[in-house]
């Protein structure tokens, strides 16, 4: 996400950019492909930053579905320990 937002805020400088190369060039067309430039970057920007927020929030779901997954596994033991202690107070209640 944070080469997207980077790349994404090179388009305030672009312009300028295009002005220092365009005042620069001999020929009167020879830097007319520099003005889609910004559009590129904007598009590649904001592809990265969609990657990044689809990755970011696969991750934050693999660690939602982790927690639920402990949480399940803590109350399992905690059963298991409840019955094993009641079995055991049995034991010496009789023995």
């Amino acid at each position: 996400m944070l080469c997207g937002v980077i790349s994404n805020s090179l388009t305030l400088v672009l312009p300028f950019l295009f002005i220092l190369f365009s005042s620069r060039a001999s020929g009167s067309g020879a830097y007319d492909w520099l003005m889609f430039i910004p559009g590129v970057v904007v598009m590649f920007g904001s592809l990265l930053f969609f990657v990044g927020f689809a990755l970011h929030g696969l991750k934050a779901a693999r660690a939602t579905e982790r927690q639920a997954e402990l949480e399940m596994l803590v109350a399992a033991m905690s059963e298991d320990l409840q019955r094993l202690q009641g079995q055991d107070t049995t034991n010496r209640s009789h023995g």
